[in-house]
């Protein structure tokens, strides 16, 4: 951004918050908008006058304002985010401090990105405005982001990230199954191949990788909250159509995170 001249109008990659005291609330909106669409930058110390013309107001703590934008990111406050310290800027201009915050398009697996752990929360950016999504759009985002979820090859994960007690187990009982009884004969390797849990990493260097269907069929806890911190699996039983409240609920996230332990556990 210069800034030697005429501040330009904020547009949909340009975001302007005054921010003086504080990292603002409204900023998060808009760190989900960009990451939903094709990302953008917002300028922390820059205050609209009556005629809509921007100026630099600058920030009085930028370290203190950097820290609570730090802190939220590492409590997840929004579901995804892929900023570097190289994407936080603080820059003096005339004596006056602002902020630079280069916010990313995220890859659409990661997609919807959204605020405070609510799905419902998820932001666009149409023109000058972060605008909520609607539920068509957030079903759009999910989509994209479904497409190649399951192949995809999570780099620097391998066997050692599965619960292999949960494979024995799967595996016993594929074989139990007459058309599925050559299985005995694989190693584990060649086994988990075969059901598409590990597959050769094409984009990368070639090697077998734990795919990311694989690691949320069978992995370990740590390694899934690793990749997805936000995972967890939800099981409703309702007694009656006419009940208005869940009358038994059970989560993943107070035993194994797992699908596969999750169904076992939930039959």
């Amino acid at each position: 951004m210069n800034y030697t001249e005429k501040l330009p109008t904020e547009d949909e990659h340009t975001e302007y918050k005054k921010a003086q005291k504080a990292f603002p609330k409204d900023a998060w909106e808009s760190i989900s908008a960009f990451e939903n669409t094709d990302g953008g930058l917002i300028i922390l110390g820059i205050t609209e006058d009556s005629n809509h013309n921007f100026h630099i107001s600058g920030v009085l703590d930028s370290q203190a304002i950097c820290d609570e934008f730090w802190a939220a990111i590492n409590n997840n406050m929004v579901s995804n985010h892929n900023f570097t310290n190289e994407d936080i800027k603080t820059v003096t201009v005339e004596g006056k401090t602002i902020i630079e915050i280069t916010v990313h398009e995220a890859e659409d697996k990661f997609k919807p990105v959204y605020v405070k752990r609510d799905i419902h929360q998820t932001f666009v950016r149409n023109g000058t405005t972060d605008h909520k999504a609607d539920s068509d759009t957030i079903k759009l985002l999910m989509r994209a982001s479904s497409n190649s979820l399951d192949t995809e090859v999570i780099k620097n994960y391998g066997i050692d990230d599965l619960e292999i007690s949960d494979i024995n187990q799967y595996r016993e009982k594929l074989q139990a199954r007459e058309s599925y009884q050559l299985y005995e004969r694989f190693s584990l390797e060649d086994f988990l191949t075969r059901i598409g849990v590990l597959t050769k990493d094409y984009a990368r260097d070639g090697r077998l990788g734990v795919t990311v269907g694989g690691l949320l069929f069978f992995g370990k806890n740590n390694a899934i909250l690793h990749t997805f911190p936000n995972f967890q699996l939800d099981y409703y039983d309702k007694r009656s159509l006419q009940q208005e409240r869940w009358s038994k609920r059970i989560s993943s996230i107070e035993d194994n995170l797992n699908i596969f332990f999750f169904l076992q556990k939930n039959r």
